[in-house]
């Protein structure tokens, strides 16, 4: 049986700079209690033609945009 495994296709660049601040949540990771910041978003994927188009959204609002590098 042929094992199937992942192949990267492009990388993604988002701006966070204009999400405001107070979207970000402080989190405590539970093994060394080390404070980190987390962010709940959606990344949308549009099919436009023969091209893939990216945006991000906090919240339900859309932030900058998303640069594709193949």
């Amino acid at each position: 049986m042929r094992r199937l495994g992942t192949v990267k296709n492009c990388t993604l660049d988002i701006d966070l700079s204009d999400v405001p601040k107070e979207m970000f949540k402080t989190k405590a990771r539970k093994s060394d209690r080390a404070l980190y910041k987390a962010l709940t978003f959606k990344l949308i994927v549009r099919i436009e033609g023969a091209r893939l188009v990216f945006s991000f959204e906090c919240g339900g609002q859309e932030y900058g945009a998303v640069n594709a590098e193949y």
